[in-house]
């Protein structure tokens, strides 16, 4: 009898702070420091698409690999060890030898084509999974207002690619 004192009570303990966690997860998303984030780190993962995009301009990939190494890292050190802001783009705009391709870095920066397959992997989840989770929304008559969620429609291509 001793044992259920204590494990019910920490039952519902762990179960609160588990649907704390899922509300938080669910409801707490701040679409500027996405953004931020975003913007931070998208030159970085954006290098190898600025190589393609020198390349398909007439440039040699190994001379360009080497020079966008060498700006990644001085980026890099004002990022890590001097607590700056990502500035590996302008970096590139500044070097003549990125020139032919100033024009196209907004489309090589797109964060929508980093994403890949996943709006056509999420809706079938959705569709299925989530959706019956949930259902019509009210999971419990305590519930103040109804569950929902929407998944955007896919912004690349139409998923015959993946």
């Amino acid at each position: 009898m001793i044992g259920m004192r204590i494990s019910l009570p920490e039952s519902f303990l762990t179960a609160d702070i588990i649907l704390s966690t899922l509300q938080n997860i669910t409801e707490v998303v701040y679409p500027k420091v996405i953004k931020r984030h975003i913007s931070n780190e998208l030159p970085f993962m954006a290098t190898e698409n600025i190589i393609m995009g020198i390349v398909k301009a007439g440039g040699n990939r190994q001379e360009c690999h080497e020079k966008i190494r060498v700006l990644f890292q001085e980026a890099a050190a004002v990022v890590k060890q001097e607590g700056g802001d990502n500035d590996l783009l302008g970096r590139i705009q500044r070097d003549p030898y990125f020139a032919p391709i100033l024009g196209q870095l907004d489309a090589l920066l797109d964060p929508k084509t980093f994403i890949g397959c996943a709006p056509q992997q999420v809706q079938p989840y959705f569709s299925s999974v989530w959706q019956q989770m949930i259902g019509d929304g009210s999971l419990h008559p305590s519930c103040s207002s109804p569950i929902t969620a929407a998944v955007p429609a896919a912004p690349l291509g139409d998923g015959d690619d993946c």
